[in-house]
């Protein structure tokens, strides 16, 4: 009788093993399964959010140009009229910062809102801020005041600067009753920079200093109830974080004031400095093709940009724009990008085979506004990307600017 093992033996430990790569595979399938599963799911909620900011960025930019055309035209309007005028507009900013700031906080949250770090004058971006809030400032009844210390340099994304500090001064306004007073100032010690937005507001105790800055824990201040969700104050530690800086609060109790306090790392100054910004005195009739399918819109800002010495050609689409762009020669090109049939992008990428157009600066206006939005946008050759709703005199600024260097 020859040496044999069971039959059983071999045969249930290959079973084993096998049981053993075949449990093995299924969770592998399942790992996989779910990295795809949540990556389709993050593609199909990065698409949703796209589509839905700009749908609801749509209706707030005709508000905004018709409101500006409105405040243009050479009538005299009762008091009334121009009190609802500015309501209008006012909540108008309010709700497009919103959306703004929420959309930035859902790219922090999952870890795709990018920097485009480059030299920035830390003072220059706090003044152009206090700029901005300036007009809000005055209909509060808020005196705003702002020094900054000239020469200090950082390495900063502009746009996510500027809106930090925005957000620093609303929080402040909204704390403070009229009469008071918001006081920014840009400062330096050593090799760090801080902003530091000051208000006579309604304080924070003691106990809330540390998590002020917490999402949704803004609505109480010193025993008072103050409007908003605390998503201000949030992207604001968020971006410092992304600067490589750092945020805090400090006050001497309830009725006594805030103090927010932003540090940020200098650098040396660049060796030449930026062109400075182009004056509005001396300025020329410039033309100006605006692209842009929304009629409602469309009216508003051709009417807005007439008001401000512009000659508007319009189109409501990339073909009759390149056929315009075929008869008649422009000086700049506004450009919506969620255009029918040919999109923005392919629109510019079209005007440009085209002599007449080949050099012509180009600015996209739109209500796409994600950080993919903007570097496509930058790809096919704009010069900027403006999310709507957008200020005229912003546009204005930014056309003369892109004449003078071109």
């Amino acid at each position: 009788m020859t040496n044999s093992e069971p039959l059983g033996g071999d045969r249930s430990q290959g079973l084993c093993r096998d049981d053993h790569k075949l449990a093995r595979l299924e969770r592998d399938c399942l790992e996989i399964g779910s990295e795809i599963g949540s990556e389709v799911a993050s593609n199909a909620k990065d698409q949703i959010i796209a589509v839905l900011s700009h749908e609801l960025r749509t209706p707030l930019a005709a508000i905004q140009a018709g409101v500006e055309l409105l405040q243009r035209l050479p009538t005299r309007a009762e008091p009334r009229a121009l009190h609802a005028l500015h309501v209008i507009e006012q909540n108008v900013k309010l709700q497009a910062r919103l959306l703004d700031n929420l959309l930035d906080l859902s790219r922090v949250i999952r870890g795709q809102l990018t920097l485009e770090r480059v030299p920035v004058q830390l003072g220059d971006a706090a003044l152009s801020a206090v700029e901005t809030c300036r007009g809000d400032a005055a209909r509060a009844d808020i005196s705003l005041e702002a020094r900054a210390e000239p020469g200090l340099w950082v390495d900063a994304d502009t746009v996510r600067l500027q809106q930090m500090i925005v957000n620093l001064i609303d929080n402040a306004m909204r704390s403070t009753s009229k009469g008071g007073r918001v006081t920014v100032s840009i400062t330096a010690k050593e090799c760090r920079g801080y902003v530091v937005v000051e208000d006579m507001g309604v304080g924070i105790d003691a106990d809330r200093l540390s998590d002020i800055a917490e999402i949704f824990r803004q609505g109480e201040v010193a025993a008072r109830q103050v409007p908003g969700l605390g998503i201000g104050l949030a992207l604001v530690k968020s971006i410092a974080d992304l600067h490589d800086g750092r945020v805090w609060a400090e006050s001497a109790g309830s009725g006594r004031g805030s103090r927010f306090i932003v540090e940020l790392p200098l650098r040396e100054a660049p060796s030449a400095r930026a062109a400075q910004a182009v004056s509005a005195s001396g300025r020329t009739l410039l033309k100006v093709l605006l692209v842009e399918d929304n009629s409602d819109i469309r009216i508003m800002l051709a009417e807005a940009l007439s008001y401000v010495d512009y000659t508007v050609v319009a189109a409501e689409s990339a073909e009759a724009a390149l056929e315009l762009l075929g008869r008649e020669p422009v000086d700049v090109i506004l450009s919506d990008i969620g255009l029918p049939g040919m999109d923005g992008y392919d629109f510019l990428r079209e005007a440009r085979r085209l002599p007449a157009a080949a050099h012509v600066p180009a600015l996209a206006l739109t209500g796409y506004g994600q950080e993919g939005d903007v570097r496509r946008a930058r790809e096919a050759g704009y010069a900027n990307h403006f999310v709507k709703p957008t200020n005229i005199a912003v546009i204005d600024r930014h056309i003369r600017a892109l004449a003078a260097h071109d």
